[in-house]
């Protein structure tokens, strides 16, 4: 049951990420040119967290079977990256 769960998480997360990719490419070039710069700013700030975090779902996702199998340890690491 959990890896239909994940499964259909990746699916979604992978679908969104999609359509924010066609969106992106297709329909946001027309409409940016009608915002002022601190809109245009501010879209493309929510435009990369939008991919970021769909990202690190399908990337959650993807770790999750095999750490529940045990084929991949699940750990925080022992230093922050670039400490």
């Amino acid at each position: 049951m959990a890896t239909v769960f994940f499964r259909g998480t990746y699916d979604e997360a992978f679908r969104l990420l999609v359509e924010a990719r066609d969106y992106l490419t297709y329909r946001e070039p027309s409409e940016r040119a009608e915002l002022s710069l601190d809109q245009r700013l501010a879209a493309n700030r929510e435009a990369m967290r939008l991919t970021s975090r769909l990202t690190q779902v399908m990337a959650g996702c993807s770790c999750a079977g095999p750490c529940r199998r045990g084929k991949l340890v699940s750990r925080k690491p022992s230093t922050p990256i670039g400490a």
